[in-house]
């Protein structure tokens, strides 16, 4: 778990990307081994080799967050599971998306009971970390905004948030018992509850 605050402007769901990756891991290549095959076949569909390397590295680390039976739910799992896995291991990689999902979006479900995220509480949410972190405070705007970006339509992708007018509705993600049973038992995966809504 990233525990300082980076910026992800190049960051995407890269769910498809994933589910390239994942067999090929399965099925115990290297990574060297993984690259050469995305590279050459061009499976990401991307214009050049510097892209792909990049994406792979990004999705490479998103896939270090799962065990193999996660692997295995992401791929052959319900869409809501897989988007469940998806946003977990997001959620695990960065920090910024993650403490604002904790403490904008579950911390409005959970305890001022309002299913509703404003414009107001995300540049809140920004103005607080600039002030915690020199990190984030000389981030520029445009980079903000990007990242603002980046992090809701991840969540609007993942079925967390749903645009109205200027806000985002919140929306708990039904999972199925098998993946609840599974990260319930598992305490690295536990918090994988909270990120759909579910505790």
């Amino acid at each position: 778990m990233q525990n300082d605050y980076s910026a992800f402007t190049s960051e995407r769901v890269f769910r498809n990307e994933m589910r390239i990756v994942i067999p090929f891991l399965q099925q115990g290549l290297s990574k060297e081994e993984i690259r050469s095959h995305i590279v050459e076949q061009n499976l990401f569909h991307m214009r050049s080799q510097r892209a792909i390397t990049k994406t792979l590295a990004m999705v490479q680390r998103r896939i270090a967050c799962l065990d193999e039976t996660l692997q295995q739910m992401f791929l052959h799992g319900s869409r809501n599971d897989s988007l469940a896995i998806l946003l977990y291991a997001f959620l695990t990689v960065y920090r910024l998306p993650r403490e604002f999902f904790l403490e904008v979006v579950y911390y409005n479900w959970k305890h001022r009971k309002k299913n509703r995220v404003t414009f107001g509480d995300i540049l809140t949410f920004f103005e607080q970390k600039a002030e915690q972190s020199p990190v984030v405070s000389g981030w520029s705007t445009e980079t903000k905004r990007k990242l603002r970006q980046i992090m809701l339509n991840l969540l609007i992708e993942c079925g967390l948030l749903e645009k109205e007018g200027n806000e985002w509705r919140v929306m708990p993600l039904a999972i199925s018992e098998s993946l609840r049973t599974y990260v319930s038992q598992h305490s690295t995966y536990q918090v994988l509850l909270t990120y759909v809504l579910y505790q």
